[in-house]
């Protein structure tokens, strides 16, 4: 199935937001404080971490932009062309799986190999920055314990040793291996003229129980593909978007710039009563996400424009951008900012960024080529291997009035 290259630019965005995210919670820690506890010395910096300025810094409603991008990108295949997907359950997953642990296990070798050389100097860099980031590069791993972690814990268990950005793997596996469930479940009941409804039902009701999770990303994100997919909702939903798109695009940038951070002087304090919980932020950017996606999705002069070559490239990049830029900044970013001539803090921090994203892009780029591509292709290869069986001409006539009966 070809990529939809809207959603590759978009992607892209989001891994550039968690990159600022983190380079600013290194260098300028005392931004994502509450404003009492701000230096008047970072002034710009301070506003710029409040809305709407934090949505090209909030990690958090980037991240829940991956959840529904997967649900909807994973789901894709299946609601356009369910023939090719009748028996894909074992063949998906384990794709899915290869596609996950390879490049995270790679990440995790440059972390293995650049503590080998000692080239991390973050703890240095964040006694002089305050920063609350938690040092991960204390103790030198073995290899064994690197290929453990990604081919295991970092998939399974949530485990985030060595690099931080691993803790959505577990949600992202796991999220994707109930978005196949939910499509072998579905192909039960395809032949019902009711199929359609049953679906939504389903939605709904999965949304009421996963609602405080992450996992609600992955069921919006292919509910919307399902209503994409379906003739009659798709057609009334283009039909008026002119009036719901720009709605809903407001509306989800508004919910994607809500923060926990602040809590008691953001403009957000008022719909969640002053009561702090840092579950908050994921719903209500999980939320926004959704609407933002459907916003995009039916907006052609916003789709076009993340559609062009710029983005597409970004996009290409950004899954291995998330995988290594911490490593990066953690060795790189660390090391220029310790040992520029200059005494200014601001000044020291900004060229420290400035040289170190472009590095950032080629070693996402070189990852791209060596490790991501080729784990594309072989997940690809595994998912038509096992999900090869030969089908009956009786099989094949079923099969494409499935195609008919999902979208009508």
């Amino acid at each position: 199935m070809k990529k939809i290259e809207y959603f590759e630019g978009l992607r892209g965005l989001a891994a550039l937001v968690v990159v600022n995210e983190h380079l600013l919670k290194l260098l300028f820690a005392l931004t994502f404080s509450d404003a009492a506890l701000r230096s008047s010395g970072f002034s710009v910096f301070e506003e710029a971490t409040f809305p709407p300025f934090n949505l090209l810094h909030n990690g958090a409603w980037a991240v829940c932009m991956f959840f529904v991008l997967s649900g909807y990108v994973l789901s894709n295949s299946f609601f356009s062309t369910p023939q090719d997907n009748n028996r894909g359950f074992v063949a998906n997953v384990a794709a899915r799986y290869v596609r996950l642990a390879i490049p995270v296990t790679f990440s995790l070798i440059l972390v293995w190999a650049l503590m080998h050389c000692g080239v991390f100097y973050f703890s240095e860099v964040a006694l002089v920055t305050q920063s609350h980031e938690i040092n991960q590069y204390t103790t030198q791993p073995t290899l064994w314990q690197i290929f453990e972690q990604g081919f295991g814990s970092a998939i399974f268990k949530d485990d985030l040793h060595y690099n931080p950005v691993l803790w959505t793997m577990s949600v992202e596996m796991y999220g994707s291996i109930g978005v196949f469930l939910l499509q072998a479940i579905f192909l039960s009941f395809l032949n019902n003229r009711n199929a359609f409804l049953i679906r939504l039902c389903v939605y709904v009701g999965l949304i009421a129980l996963f609602f405080p999770t992450l996992y609600t990303g992955f069921i919006l994100g292919m509910l919307l593909c399902d209503v994409r997919n379906n003739t009659s909702a798709n057609g009334f939903l283009e039909k008026h978007s002119e009036v719901w798109v720009p709605a809903a695009l407001i509306i989800g940038i508004l919910l994607c710039a809500y923060m926990i951070r602040g809590l008691y002087t953001n403009p957000f304090r008022f719909i969640t009563f002053k009561e702090f919980h840092p579950y908050y932020e994921y719903i209500y950017n999980t939320w926004g996400a959704f609407l933002i996606v459907a916003a995009i999705t039916y907006s052609k002069k916003i789709s076009s424009t993340l559609s062009k070559p710029i983005f597409n490239a970004l996009g290409k990049i950004s899954f291995p951008l998330y995988l290594t830029h911490y490593t990066i900044m953690s060795s790189l970013t660390a090391y220029l900012y310790l040992n520029l001539p200059f005494d200014g803090h601001v000044m020291k921090a900004t060229i420290a960024v400035g040289i170190s994203i472009p590095a950032m892009f080629l070693v996402a780029y070189l990852f791209h080529l060596i490790v991501n591509n080729p784990t594309i292709i072989l997940s690809r290869k595994i998912k038509t291997l096992l999900g090869k069986q030969p089908k009956t001409e009786v099989e094949v006539a079923a099969s494409k009035e499935l195609t008919e009966q999902i979208r009508t």
